[in-house]
């Protein structure tokens, strides 16, 4: 299959992971947060979330993989060599 040249100009977006479980609960509640067949999905970073078209209200999703640790900075620690 050859790629589109639109998708080789294209600068890598925002990329969300859903595990089997979360596509299964997806499909279960679909009708309920669906409108004219559309979900939308809020991504951030404690994980993704449906957003209810009738309240506004969200529903945690899940997180398909913890987030990383933050890797210790040493920022403003210097050593002074003499």
């Amino acid at each position: 299959m050859r790629r589109s040249p639109i998708c080789e100009t294209l600068p890598p977006g925002p990329v969300a992971e859903f595990s089997r479980d979360m596509v299964e609960t997806l499909n279960e509640v679909f009708s309920r947060y669906e409108t004219d067949g559309v979900v939308q999905v809020e991504m951030n970073e404690k994980g993704l979330w449906l957003v209810n078209p009738h309240n506004g209200s969200r529903q945690f999703l899940g997180l398909a993989r913890l987030p990383e640790a933050p890797r210790p900075t040493h920022a403003g620690v210097c050593s002074a060599r003499h």
